[in-house]
């Protein structure tokens, strides 16, 4: 009863707070310079969480020379200065951010980024460049955003890293368009709550569905949505979604009971891509790649069950695998034009035979 008592007093103190603040500044319809000086004061104490936060000098030269906003105060007067930053500092703790006064520092009490040298700060940084114009763009820059301070002793460095690191690869027209989506979903992910999707399959048909989200997929640079309908049957149907044809997406208020027999990695188990039909059972397909590919394949492995079964004569390998999957096999299969054959089984080599003269068909003309 005393904890929501004081949170009752608590709430009452910033809205009288907030009322004095308004009046104060009741001379400005149409901006509030003490409620932007202080949005701005919290953001340059999170950009200072990695230093332990900012002493009272810092803040008083940041309000002086700071041309982002007009902070509405005479900055001449030093103890007056003083007076109104105390201030702006009591107005964040009562709007319920806390604030840590540590010896001569003022910093939030937030979690910063765990201590990490400069090399491999700098290999972190390069990694996020990986999801620029992707569904994680926005979570990816404001990372990068958040690392300026790792880098405070080489401040140039990330700008080196963009200008000498490239990354190229299928990415999104508006990646903008995901930014929420892509966080909410991994909330509802992580702690179980239905979601409502608008989903556009690969024929342009628009659908909505009431889905208990199971897990996340990446796989071959995209991310899927592995859900199950929600139905009132004891089975419920699961679905497959790749998550940039998600036209919309809202979290419900509602959880679901995360069934125990599922399992994200035996979902998985045996499968080459992740559309595959759910009849289709695992079964062995044997590959020969040609000598000119064969050192690039043998360094990597494709799949979870792949197994090198003999090298040629003439260099030439024979890998082994035991998938389930064979259209988004076929495909990946065709990449590598001349430079592999399907051995076995049948059934595969006569799909890649058949694929491949109807694509000659194609050009006969």
């Amino acid at each position: 009863m005393g904890k929501k008592r004081n949170q009752a007093e608590k709430s009452s103190n910033s809205s009288q707070h907030l009322k004095e603040n308004s009046k104060e500044n009741s001379h400005d319809k149409k901006s509030n310079p003490r409620v932007e000086r202080v949005i701005f004061l919290y953001k340059q104490l999170h950009r200072r969480i990695f230093v332990g936060g900012l002493t009272m000098q810092e803040i008083i030269d940041i309000y002086k020379n700071t041309t982002d906003i007009d902070i509405g105060l005479q900055v001449d007067n030093l103890e007056s200065l003083k007076k109104s930053i105390r201030r702006d500092l009591n107005t964040l703790s009562f709007s319920g951010i806390q604030i840590n006064k540590n010896g001569k520092y003022y910093s939030l009490n937030e979690e910063p980024f765990p201590k990490i040298n400069k090399d491999n700060a700098a290999l972190l940084y390069s990694t996020l460049l990986l999801y620029k114009n992707t569904v994680l763009d926005n979570a990816a820059e404001k990372t990068k955003d958040d690392m300026g301070n790792i880098f405070k002793n080489k401040p140039q460095l990330p700008d080196i890293i963009r200008k000498r690191v490239y990354v190229t690869g299928n990415t999104l027209m508006s990646p903008g368009d995901f930014h929420l989506s892509m966080e909410n979903l991994l909330r509802a992910v992580i702690e179980s709550y239905q979601i409502k999707a608008v989903y556009v399959n690969n024929r342009n048909q628009t659908n909505e569905h009431l889905l208990n989200p199971l897990g996340l997929v990446f796989k071959r640079n995209v991310w899927y949505l592995v859900a199950a309908l929600n139905t009132d049957a004891d089975d419920k149907p699961i679905r497959v979604l790749r998550v940039e044809q998600i036209q919309s997406l809202r979290v419900e208020a509602n959880k679901f009971a995360y069934p125990k027999d599922f399992s994200l990695d035996s979902y998985m188990d045996g499968k080459w891509g992740i559309l595959t039909d759910a009849n289709e059972q695992p079964g062995r397909v044997r590959l020969k790649f040609s000598p000119d590919v064969a050192a690039r394949v043998s360094r990597l492995c494709y799949h979870p069950s792949q197994k090198l079964i003999d090298t040629l004569e003439n260099g030439a390998l024979i890998l082994e695998f035991e998938v389930s999957g064979m259209l988004e096999l076929q495909s990946w299969i065709l990449q590598w034009g001349t430079r592999v054959e399907v051995l076995e089984p049948d059934h595969l080599r006569q799909m890649l035979k058949d694929t491949i003269q109807g694509m000659a068909a194609v050009y006969e003309e």
